[in-house]
């Protein structure tokens, strides 16, 4: 998890972990907050007895430089996304699970949630590798939610985690997702809402929409324009 002036969220979302607390470690990078989120999120996993590891950086640095700090903090075999402003259900764990080792990523559909309400469910993630693959070379909708994800933390550090070029800066899970697959990536979807996903009006994905379509549609060029036969068994399995 990373956080940039998440007080008012951070909170639910740590407990929400607390169903998995015993197996899991939170691994938290608070990204240049002004507010009480650092110490919020501390007090969060204390009381529900969370494994937490923290770093604190005082200029923001965005998410993808930000999630790569936190990687490198944790010890575990997988690693699993949760923003700062997002719910994870209690089936969430469970589920992912089910389908590590069979893929390399997995994600889930998720549940919106905007002024308190539920407004929706994204259920437009496909299970299939195949298809997932297909829309990562194609569609504007991006086949992987990326607060649903969890994948395998050996692959994370063989393909040097995340972008941290400026120009991917909003869009680095779709980045990644491509070259994971170029580089024999499996993926899954579970199909059923894994999170309760905040649109946040302050947030990247409402304040940045522009940019990150534009951005989207120039990884689809990217991706399409490199070859990927002949695949050699990834050497993270």
């Amino acid at each position: 998890m990373s956080a940039k002036d998440a007080s008012a969220t951070v909170t639910d979302a740590i407990v929400s972990l607390k169903p998995f607390s015993d197996r899991i470690e939170l691994c938290f990078v608070d990204d240049g907050s002004s507010d009480s989120t650092h110490e919020l999120a501390v007090k969060a996993a204390h009381q529900c007895k969370i494994s937490i590891k923290t770093q604190s950086v005082k200029e923001n640095v965005g998410v993808p430089r930000a999630r790569n700090i936190a990687a490198k903090m944790a010890s575990s075999r997988w690693l699993m996304i949760h923003d700062a402003d997002d719910v994870s259900l209690p089936c969430r764990l469970q589920e992912t699970t089910s389908l590590l080792g069979d893929a390399d990523i997995v994600g889930g559909w998720a549940v919106k949630k905007k002024n308190n309400s539920i407004i929706g469910v994204m259920d437009y993630p496909p299970a299939d590798d195949h298809v997932i693959k297909s829309m990562l070379s194609s569609s504007w909708l991006n086949p992987m939610i990326d607060p649903t994800a969890c994948f395998s933390r050996q692959m994370f550090e063989d393909l040097d985690g995340y972008s941290e070029e400026e120009k991917w800066r909003h869009v680095q899970d779709l980045e990644f997702w491509q070259r994971a697959a170029r580089s024999g990536a499996r993926f899954a979807n579970i199909l059923k809402p894994l999170i309760i996903y905040t649109i946040n009006p302050k947030g990247v994905t409402q304040t940045k929409k522009s940019e990150m379509i534009r951005r989207h549609m120039q990884l689809i060029a990217v991706h399409a324009s490199i070859k990927t036969s002949g695949i050699s068994p990834p050497s993270w399995r």
